[in-house]
C-alpha cells in the first residue's frame, strides 16, 4: 500500500505570503483614500462652482432690470408725498443703492448690501379725471400692489404722487382706490395736484441683496451663510427675508460711474460720499463662495477676498465676479 506524504507550509513562505497579502491591502486602501480625497474634493468644487454660477446669474439679472419704471422725468423727488418724507426720497425713487454692512444687523459685517428698487409690472391708468379736492379715484384694473397700507404712485409725465393706501380695493369693475385718513390729509388731498385721464398708477419693488447667517451648519460644523434677499417694504422687513443660494460667504458691490470714457469703479461708501447714486452706470459684482465639506489638500489654499487674506480651515473656496451694465442707464 502506497502512503502518501502531505507537506505544509513552512514559516518563511508564510511570512512571504502575509508580507505580500499585506502590500496588496495597503496599496488598495491607499488608492481608495486617494479617489476618497479626490471625490470630495472634486463634489465641494462642483457644489462651489453651481452656487457661484446661480449666484451671479440671478445678481446680474436682478441689477440689469434696476430702476425700472422710475424713468418718469420728474427729478429725484416726487411731486407731493404722502407717506414718510424720507421713505419717498429716499429707497421708493431710488433704483440702486449700496452699503457696508455695520456690525450688528440682517448681514454679516463688512460685506455689502446691494438694494434695487423699481415699481411692480402693475399697467394700470387712471380711469377719469382726479380732482384735487378727491379722497379717492378710480383704476383701469387691478393689481396686487393695490392693498390697504401699500404705497403707490400716481404719475404722468409732469408730476408723481406717492401715497398709502386706506382702504381694501378688489379685483373686479369700478376700482376705487382710497387715499384719505389722518396720514394723508393734507392741503387738497394728494398736495393739490390734478391728474387727467391716463396717468399710470404703479406700485414699489425694493429688495436688498445681502449675505447672512442662516443659523445652520455644515457638515463640517462650521455655520452656513447665504445670499439671502429681503424685502423693505414689508411691514417687518427682517422677517421676510428668504436664503437665495447657500455657501456664498461674502459679497463686494464696485459701482461704476463715469470718468471721461472710462468708469471709475468704488465702494459704496465712496459712492454716498460724493453723492453719486444717480450716476452708476454698471456693477461689478464680487462672491466668496465655500463648499460645505472639508476636503484634505485645501489646507494650503491661498484665497485673497477684498483685500484680505482668508484663513484656510480645510474647506474649499472660490471667488467670482460679473459685471452688470443697469439697462436703464445706459446712454
Amino acid at each position: 500500500m502506497t502512503k502518501h506524504r502531505q507537506k505544509g507550509v513552512t514559516l518563511v513562505e508564510l511570512m512571504v505570503s502575509l508580507i505580500i497579502g499585506l502590500v496588496l491591502t495597503g496599496a488598495v486602501i491607499q488608492v481608495y483614500l486617494s479617489n476618497s480625497i479626490t471625490f470630495r474634493l472634486q463634489e465641494g468644487m462642483s457644489k462651489v462652482q453651481e452656487s457661484g454660477r446661480l449666484a451671479l446669474q440671478y445678481m446680474a439679472r436682478e441689477l440689469r432690470e434696476a430702476g425700472t419704471g422710475l424713468e418718469f422725468s420728474i427729478g429725484a423727488t416726487p411731486t407731493a408725498c404722502m407717506v414718510d418724507k424720507d421713505t419717498c426720497d429716499g429707497y421708493l425713487v431710488s433704483g440702486l443703492f449700496g452699503e457696508i454692512a455695520p456690525s450688528s444687523g440682517d448681514a454679516i459685517p463688512g460685506s455689502d448690501i446691494v438694494t434695487i428698487g423699481g415699481t411692480d409690472s402693475c399697467d394700470a391708468q387712471l380711469d377719469g379725471v382726479y380732482k384735487p379736492n378727491s379722497a379717492n379715484f378710480k383704476a383701469s384694473k387691478f393689481c396686487d400692489s393695490m392693498k390697504k397700507g401699500s404705497v403707490l404712485m400716481l404719475v404722468d409725465f409732469k408730476q408723481a404722487v406717492i401715497f398709502s393706501v386706506n382702504n381694501s380695493p378688489s379685483a373686479g369693475g369700478n376700482i376705487t382706490i382710497n387715499h384719505s385718513g389722518p396720514a394723508n390729509v393734507v392741503s387738497n388731498k394728494l398736495g393739490g395736484v390734478v391728474f387727467d385721464d391716463g396717468a399710470r398708477v404703479m406700485g414699489f419693488s425694493n429688495q436688498s441683496y445681502l449675505v447672512r447667517n442662516t443659523g445652520l451648519t455644515d457638515a463640517a460644523g462650521f455655520p452656513i451663510r447665504a445670499l439671502a434677499v429681503r424685502n423693505n417694504l414689508a411691514t417687518n422687513p427682517s422677517a421676510s427675508i428668504v436664503d437665495l443660494v447657500d455657501g456664498v460667504e461674502d459679497m463686494r458691490a464696485f459701482y461704476g460711474v463715469p470718468n471721461g470714457a472710462e468708469l471709475d469703479y468704488k465702494r459704496a461708501n465712496e459712492i454716498t460720499a460724493a453723492d453719486q447714486w444717480a450716476e452708476v452706470r454698471a456693477v461689478r459684482l464680487e462672491l466668496l463662495l465655500v463648499s460645505d465639506t472639508s476636503a484634505l489638500g485645501t489646507e494650503s489654499q491661498s484665497i485673497d477676498f477684498g483685500g484680505n487674506a482668508v484663513p484656510s480651515d480645510g474647506r474649499f473656496r472660490e471667488v467670482y465676479s460679473t459685471v452688470a451694465a443697469i439697462r436703464n442707464r445706459v446712454n
